[in-house]
């Protein structure tokens, strides 16, 4: 664990650079995408979910005067193709990390939602829960918001526990790598293809 920490820290002193950087975070601080992985998930030999899993930086000058947070998470356009009683939704994790020292101290999270293009999906959510890692997993119908796409730029918004302020933390995963993006698009094909013979 204290390797990648200190890996980690010797990353993120190169990654805030202009360079680097795609977008500003609330408050100001540099945004930093440090991986970017897509997932075909499987269900008794069937695609079930698509999933891209990030890891990424951010100046924090909302709660910790222009010092580190990083984000871990995944988000998910799920089929739930073998569950008739359920349709398909987007599911979006998120947990919080602060950068003390060499050490990533667990951030509590109380509220977690997504935006993009102008709109909130604040108050849309099926379930808002615990992750087991320590940080929330949020739910959204997949149908009722099907403008919601993880390829277009998108912000992760999240308050802390004994926080009013929520921090927007804006990704564009496209643009930082078109390759990931594009298996992640056609990976929902495929799914959307899959569920088009569950809802005959």
């Amino acid at each position: 664990m204290k390797l990648l920490q200190v890996a980690l820290a010797t990353v993120l002193s190169l990654a805030f650079t202009p360079m680097a950087a795609q977008e500003k975070a609330t408050g100001g601080g540099e945004v930093v995408l440090l991986e970017l992985l897509a997932t075909e998930r499987m269900s008794l030999g069937k695609l079930d979910s698509c999933e891209l899993t990030y890891y990424l930086a951010y100046e924090d000058y909302i709660y910790r005067n222009g010092a580190i947070t990083v984000l871990r998470g995944s988000m998910n356009f799920a089929g739930f193709t073998d569950a008739p009683d359920k349709g398909p939704a987007y599911l979006f994790k998120v947990t919080a990390f602060d950068l003390t020292g060499e050490a990533l101290d667990l951030a509590p999270l109380k509220y977690a939602y997504l935006s993009s293009r102008g709109v909130s999906y604040a108050g849309k959510e099926f379930v808002v829960g615990a992750a087991e890692d320590g940080g929330l997993l949020v739910g959204y119908d997949a149908l009722a918001n099907f403008a919601l796409s993880f390829t277009d730029p998108i912000s992760l918004n999240i308050t802390r526990v004994g926080g009013r302020s929520d921090v927007a933390v804006p990704v564009d995963f496209m643009m930082h790598n078109p390759t990931i993006s594009k298996q992640h698009a056609e990976c929902s094909l495929k799914l959307l293809d899959v569920l088009s013979e569950k809802f005959k």
